[in-house]
């Protein structure tokens, strides 16, 4: 079996030698690529801070046609439930007026579906189903 050798000490160099040429070509262009990885670090350290930002702006950026479309939508409704109030007759005792419907699990589509007139869509609705189409094809 062959025997375990001891590593030799490390030379230390002492101040006064001069290190060879190449060695100091290894030394300076050592020096160099770390001072560019630092440079490089520092701006992916500033790129990490900023992420949180950029993605704020892209996602507002996106939201940003949804609303206006929501905006849209809601002045469509409010327009049409004006033209339904001066249209419609006066509510009767017992009717309601138009307004939100209150929010019925039981199935209120059943019970709205069943108080729609026979004759065929009310005009409200195929504007309301207009606009809505229009809007849809414009897309984000």
């Amino acid at each position: 079996m062959a025997a375990f050798l001891s590593p030799r000490p490390l030379e230390q160099p002492s101040p006064t030698d001069q290190p060879s040429p190449e060695l100091a070509a290894a030394l300076a262009a050592a020096r160099q690529e770390l001072e560019q990885s630092l440079g490089q670090l520092a701006e992916l350290d500033q790129l990490i801070g900023e992420l949180p930002g950029i993605f704020e702006r892209k996602f507002a950026q996106r939201l940003q046609p949804l609303l206006e479309r929501q905006r849209l939508l809601s002045e469509d409704n409010h327009a049409l439930r004006e033209h339904l109030q001066r249209v419609l007759p006066p509510a009767r005792e017992g009717q309601a007026r138009l307004g939100p419907r209150p929010a019925d699990p039981a199935g209120s589509d059943q019970a709205a579906a069943s108080q729609r007139p026979a004759q065929g869509t009310p005009a409200w609705r195929r504007r309301l189903q207009l606009v809505t189409r229009r809007l849809l094809r414009r897309g984000p």
